[in-house]
């Protein structure tokens, strides 16, 4: 969590519908992929779920894990279908479903884009090194 994470905080606490809350909180921007792999030190189980905290994108978490689980696979991303946009990237995909590609902003007639929804295996990012560098 980075920005106003104590809003949040405040609000859920440290439970919520009977599952308990821990935060990770940025001290400094790490991006997607190096805030993750900084919650990864308070991760327990073998798969963990993460969302991006500025969007909603309502679907089964249930489903999503259960596809997670059959695939067998180390990252599974909810993606969502989208028409006539330019405001999103797009994740290219391909015939057996697997992500092979990510595409800049740029105006599509139809395509798919990240929800911002993911399941993990715990030691998906392991020696990865993430570097963040901030232009103005």
């Amino acid at each position: 969590m980075g920005f106003k994470y104590e809003v949040i905080k405040k609000h859920f606490g440290n439970r919520y519908n009977g599952l308990e809350l821990i935060y990770s909180i940025e001290e400094e921007a790490l991006g997607t992929g190096g805030a993750i792999k900084k919650a990864l030190d308070l991760v327990e189980e073998d798969d963990f779920v993460t969302l991006n905290g500025d969007t909603y994108f309502n679907i089964s978490l249930a489903r999503l894990y259960e596809f997670h689980r059959l695939e067998r696979a180390v990252l599974s991303m909810a993606l969502k279908p989208l028409y006539e946009f330019s405001r999103y990237g797009t994740v290219e995909i391909d015939v057996n479903g697997r992500i092979v590609g990510f595409r800049e902003k740029e105006y599509r007639r139809e395509g798919v884009i990240n929800g911002g929804v993911y399941i993990l295996k715990g030691d998906v990012l392991s020696g990865v090194e993430f570097k963040t560098k901030i232009l103005f």
